[in-house]
């Protein structure tokens, strides 16, 4: 009796591991056979011409089906459980006709497979500029897909998201083209506590998935990894002591991501014609050294980020923010980025150390009114040390051996006091570098 008691529990514990999986992993293909199917294009009567009007009618637990063809739809909204099918890749295309987004999905479970996702353009911060978005979602599948940035605007960064996934969890990506774009990972915490944001970057992606035909790495919870050369893009989520050396990454939107990645080194990296080079999320006790970055907004963007150290970089447009405090910057380049205003920006982070760096950017403050192309941006950060660093500003520059003979002062600003028709901002501290350098340092 009791045996026949073990082999039925064991066979119900079976039964539910089995439902488990079939759920999450294998939702999709509980759709692809739904009976519940709308068709977009092609020839059949009562067929759709829009793909988001197929979107609205069908029922959820539905697939809508597109045949080949080019459709110019943008901000394609899914609200509800759906499949949505292209009949192939490389001919199934939207065209998202130079807007910011493609596709946007609200709703859990959604398999999107079979489409080219292609031309749409940057407004304002990365995440809102996505051929594909995913917001608040879970257990998203998004399969075989090809996103290309070909949108042409010479007056704007045109590098852009293929995929977000914003503030989602449980993701599934396999076999999608980056080109000209790639994955982010974003979540808003400016409220919550250091690791309550963690499972929103948790997904399933591997390296069926590539960035300009080289695959993406996706690392997550695991320590000692050695990153390939090979990587189109590297996303470390809760790694720790390891390494990423001699990657190359071009014409993208984000190269290399640290989400609650401690003590690793990332050296000997080159990076060229993207929107962002190098992102850290709650990342603390990193090392940087011989990375360059050329030809992108944001070379470096630190948030929630300390005690890390760069040294011998170039590094255009770095910014700090939200209390990524103690980082130290030695000897490293850092000149104002692409279609950026600041060489280097500190928002809310104290106790940094920039000491022996090439700082460039124009005269940034002219009686308290700001001006284009500033050095350094510094809004409510305080006790940051400046030691013989090389200003290559303008007035520094013209009448060096005037000024060798004064400190350098570099202006804090307050965001609470700031007028912006006149643009005044008023001070709120007042830092030196006590020692500037009179030639830039060879790096």
């Amino acid at each position: 009796m009791n045996k026949i008691i073990s082999i039925i529990l064991s066979f119900l514990l079976l039964s539910i591991g089995f439902t488990t999986v079939t759920t999450i992993a294998e939702s999709s293909t509980i759709l692809l056979n739904s009976k519940n199917k709308i068709y977009v294009g092609g020839s059949g009567p009562g067929n759709y011409t829009s793909i988001q009007t197929a979107i609205n009618d069908v029922s959820p637990g539905g697939t809508v089906y597109v045949y080949n063809g080019t459709y110019y739809e943008h901000h394609i909204i899914i609200e509800k459980k759906i499949c949505l099918l292209g009949e192939n890749k490389s001919s199934t295309i939207i065209n998202v006709v130079g807007k910011h987004q493609g596709i946007q999905i609200y709703y859990d479970e959604v398999f999107v497979k079979g489409f080219t996702i292609r031309n749409n353009s940057y407004a304002f911060d990365w995440w809102c500029n996505s051929l594909l978005e995913v917001n608040k979602s879970k257990n998203v599948r998004i399969e075989d897909n090809i996103f290309i940035n070909d949108y042409v605007n010479p007056l704007k960064d045109n590098y852009i998201c293929g995929i977000c996934l914003l503030q989602s969890r449980g993701c599934i990506l396999r076999n999608n083209s980056f080109y000209g774009c790639s994955l982010v990972i974003f979540y808003f915490d400016h409220f919550d506590t250091e690791d309550s944001g963690l499972r929103y970057f948790i997904h399933d992606v591997d390296t069926s998935n590539t960035v300009n035909g080289k695959p993406v790495y996706y690392y997550k919870n695991c320590e000692n990894v050695i990153v390939p050369s090979n990587a189109g893009q590297v996303i470390f989520i809760n790694i720790n002591n390891s390494k990423i050396s001699g990657y190359k990454g071009f014409n993208t939107a984000l190269n290399i991501q640290l989400i609650h990645s401690n003590d690793n080194i990332i050296e000997n990296i080159k990076i060229n014609n993207s929107l962002s080079g190098i992102w850290l999320h709650y990342s603390n006790y990193n090392t940087f050294t011989n990375i360059s970055v050329n030809s992108t907004a944001c070379s470096l963007f630190l948030w929630q980020s300390k005690y890390n150290t760069f040294q011998n970089n170039i590094l255009p447009s770095i910014t700090l923010e939200q209390h990524s405090d103690h980082n130290v910057f030695i000897k490293n380049h850092i000149p104002s980025g692409r279609n950026f205003k600041f060489s280097l920006q500190l928002e809310t982070s104290d106790f940094n150390v920039f000491k022996c760096n090439n700082i460039y950017g124009r005269n940034f403050i002219v009686g308290m009114i700001t001006k284009e192309n500033k050095s350094v941006q510094l809004w409510d950060s305080h006790f940051t040390i400046w030691d013989k660093n090389y200003w290559g500003d303008c007035l520094r520059e013209k009448n060096k051996y005037v000024t060798k003979y004064f400190p350098k002062i570099i202006v804090g600003l307050h965001r609470g006091i700031y007028v912006r028709f006149p643009k005044i901002n008023f001070p709120s501290i007042i830092n030196f570098d006590w020692h500037p350098a009179i030639e830039p340092y060879e790096i």
